[in-house]
C-alpha cells in the first residue's frame, strides 16, 4: 500500500509541473501563430 502511495504521490507532481511548462509554452505558440493563422485563413 505505501508503495501504491508514494508511486501514485510521485508521478502527479511530475506531470503536474511538466503539463504547465507545456501548456504555457503550447499557450504561447498558439498565441503568437494565431495572428499568422488568422491573416492566412
Amino acid at each position: 500500500m505505501a508503495a501504491k502511495t508514494h508511486r501514485t504521490a510521485v508521478p502527479p507532481a511530475v506531470l503536474t509541473t511538466r503539463a504547465l511548462n507545456r501548456a504555457t509554452l503550447d499557450r504561447q505558440l498558439l498565441l503568437r501563430r494565431s495572428p499568422m493563422s488568422a491573416k492566412d485563413a
